[in-house]
């Protein structure tokens, strides 16, 4: 049997087997939510599997030839196998994996695409009817800040591109016979192309106000041994992207369990050891969607909101709230005097008003505080200042205790966080390590609500936070009624 096949088919279900479990632990670690990273995993995968099975195919035709010398009629097969290893191996060295062959358009539009953490703009000139031009991405890392492309250029393929460019001159270093001059801008030299289209690329997004870093990774090429390829690298660095050949690429560690979640670490990874949480938590904490049957997860995190979220969850179970829903935010929030009993007391008291079993990790009562506590909001720049005035109360409170005072704040208002990361993007002053830390669930639970009497199909009222400002339906009436006036008139 053909010993390369056998090895080449080998290496491709090893590869598959890889890329099947980091699938999977994306999909585990961000349970309901949209993920592209997991299709694309799907897509590479699937790309792997049709050279395993070309192999296969190969190492059985190969068994039912009586002639050795036949094994190589038709070449070698899986010819694509060590681009997809590349790929791959270079992911195993990255951190906070965003995407994978992500298509980035080149071509200039008319402002960067503003991709606050993860958010990553694939589209963008990218579909099938635009004419703009697009390059792919193989890995993006480190929050979207890094963006790496992989290719399996060899030295030998890198010299064939100079002589078709008749810029090839031997291995002379004499630098009065230097090729490469101010007119190979223009060469069309392929690594050089690619280059320039990933700076272009990069400069359509901002990522937390920032460009992102390029990187091109060679590993089949080898620096310092030949002149002109050297110096080739060296055009191509000009254009602002970083080069990382052979001898600059570490290893890949070996594939396990905590590489992944290293590679694509859980939400909860980054939050502080204190979360701020919002109204919209305090809610789902109390209703009794949250005590039915849905998964429990608990995290064993201290837990504060603000007094601005407490009041407005006080004042909508009150409003609207069922008996269980309102004697779960007294046990919550530590109301009528259950703010002077234990931990453990008030978790039992929980407990009584769930069917699934609390745990005692739950930190009750939630703290209370003041959203300027010890002069917390001292440090806020105004460019701070400005994002956070475009928030409504209560999430305006939420947002600025958790900001200042350095802990990862919660919500279900996913809407809000969308909105506050974009006005960040437009204040280029604020540096990444002075962003706020906010996890937003990508689905919220209201209370159950008070049941509606029998022949009255009239809906309680939903008052929530400032009713004037934030859309409570408790204005429509005054709203449709203006409106008729006018339309009278």
């Amino acid at each position: 049997m053909d010993a390369s096949h056998q090895d080449l088919f080998q290496r491709a279900r090893r590869l598959q087997s890889e890329l099947e479990q980091f699938a999977n632990h994306v999909r585990n670690t961000r349970v309901g939510t949209t993920m592209q990273l997991h299709s694309r995993l799907g897509s590479l995968g699937s790309d792997v599997q049709s050279d395993a099975r070309v192999l296969e195919r190969k190492i059985q035709q190969i068994r039912q030839v009586d002639d050795p010398g036949a094994q190589d009629v038709n070449g070698l097969s899986g010819a694509n196998l060590p681009f997809y290893e590349a790929i791959w191996e270079m992911a195993k060295r990255s951190r906070d994996i965003v995407d994978i062959r992500c298509k980035i358009c080149i071509d200039p539009v008319g402002k960067p695409a503003l991709a606050p953490g993860t958010r990553i703009m694939p589209s963008l000139g990218t579909q099938s009817s635009s004419k703009l031009r697009h390059i792919t991405v193989d890995v993006i890392t480190d929050g979207g800040m890094a963006w790496y492309k992989v290719s399996t250029m060899t030295n030998r393929k890198l010299i064939y591109d100079l002589a078709k460019e008749a810029v090839y001159c031997g291995d002379s270093d004499d630098d009065d016979d230097d090729p490469f001059d101010d007119e190979t801008a223009d060469l069309d030299i392929p690594l050089l192309k690619i280059a320039k289209d990933l700076t272009h690329a990069a400069s359509n997004h901002r990522i937390r106000t920032k460009q992102p870093k390029v990187y091109i990774i060679l590993p089949r090429v080898s620096e310092d041994e030949n002149v002109q390829v050297d110096k080739l690298l060296q055009l191509c660095r000009k254009t602002g992207v970083t080069i990382l050949c052979s001898a600059a690429l570490s290893p890949a560690p070996s594939f396990s369990i905590g590489l992944m979640e290293a590679m694509f670490p859980r939400p909860s990874s980054f939050f502080t050891e204190v979360l701020n949480i919002d109204t919209s938590v305090l809610v789902a904490l109390a209703s009794d969607f949250s005590h039915t049957v849905v998964p429990r997860q608990g995290w064993g995190h201290q837990l504060v909101c603000v007094t601005e979220a407490a009041d407005t969850l006080r004042h909508i179970v009150s409003t609207m709230g069922t008996p269980a829903e309102k004697a779960r935010a007294r046990v919550i929030l530590g109301d009528e005097g259950m703010g002077d009993m234990l931990q453990r007391e008030l978790v039992t008291e929980l407990q009584h008003l769930s069917i699934y079993e609390v745990p005692f990790s739950l930190r009750l009562p939630i703290r209370t505080v003041d959203q300027s506590e010890n002069n917390c909001q001292q440090p806020l720049t105004d460019a701070s200042k400005r994002v956070l005035a475009e928030q409504l109360n209560p999430g305006r409170s939420v947002f600025t205790y958790g900001w200042t005072s350095g802990l990862t704040s919660i919500t279900c208002n996913a809407a809000a966080v969308k909105q506050m990361a974009t006005e960040l993007e437009q204040e280029p002053e604020l540096d990444d390590p002075f962003w706020p830390s906010i996890w937003a669930f990508p689905t919220s639970r209201p209370l159950v609500g008070t049941p509606k009497p029998e022949g009255i199909v009239v809906r309680p009222k939903k008052h929530i936070g400032d009713c004037q400002t934030n859309g409570c339906t408790c204005g429509l009436d005054k709203f449709y009624a203006n409106k008729d006036a006018k339309r009278e008139l």
